[in-house]
């Protein structure tokens, strides 16, 4: 297998698995920092729709990160092996 397939499939699978932390951790965190207002007859809507923008920025984020990061250890590991 050549070193550029090698590193692409580490890429992909770092991504995968940013994925799924960021699914599983930033909606968490997004609900521990939001507060929303406490008085009566407010709308919440643009706060969700900030919250959800803000989650899929996040995801997006954590997806090329990942990316990276497995792109480097799978040129690293390729170097060492």
């Amino acid at each position: 297998m050549s070193r550029s397939k090698k590193a692409a499939r580490y890429g992909a699978l770092g991504a995968a698995l940013a994925f799924v932390l960021a699914s599983l951790f930033v909606p968490r965190l997004l609900a521990w920092y939001f507060e929303p207002p406490v008085i009566t007859g407010c709308s919440c809507a643009a706060s969700i729709a900030w919250a959800l923008n803000a989650n899929r920025w996040i995801q997006l984020f954590s997806v090329l990160v990942g990316a990276g990061i497995g792109a480097i250890l799978g040129f690293r590991i390729r170097s060492i092996n």
